[in-house]
């Protein structure tokens, strides 16, 4: 077989001790702390998880319940939004959900994607 000698031995000891030692960091470096406040973390970006997991709601005809599945929109602003549609009459574009008392700029352009007419 192959014959090392001690010096040769000993760094390939310290070779396979550093991998080791890396190869244990890295372990627990990248190992998620599940607890309440950290939850557990996906690889999948937030927006590509919202984006699949609502759906595109017609804002004309949408009851409480499928208006509170739009991202930002909760029973008061659902409630809101059917009065104002009950009121008023139907949307005629996003921009006219500015009307809708609580209702600005950043959250039209949030809802955007999941809004229909």
């Amino acid at each position: 077989m192959f014959a090392l000698t001690a010096r040769e031995r000993n760094v390939l000891i310290a070779i396979g001790i550093v991998i080791l030692i890396g190869s244990i960091l890295r372990s627990s470096y990248y190992r998620p702390q599940h607890t309440r406040e950290n939850p557990v973390s996906t690889s999948v970006p937030e927006s590509r998880l919202q984006a699949e997991s609502v759906p595109v709601v017609n804002i004309n005809r949408a009851g409480p319940q499928e208006l509170q599945r739009l991202p930002g929109i909760g029973s008061a602003y659902a409630s809101r939004i059917i009065e104002y549609r009950q009121k008023y009459g139907a949307f005629a574009s996003l921009e006219d959900l500015e009307k809708v008392n609580g209702i600005g700029k950043k959250k039209i352009e949030r809802l955007k994607p999941y809004v229909t007419f």
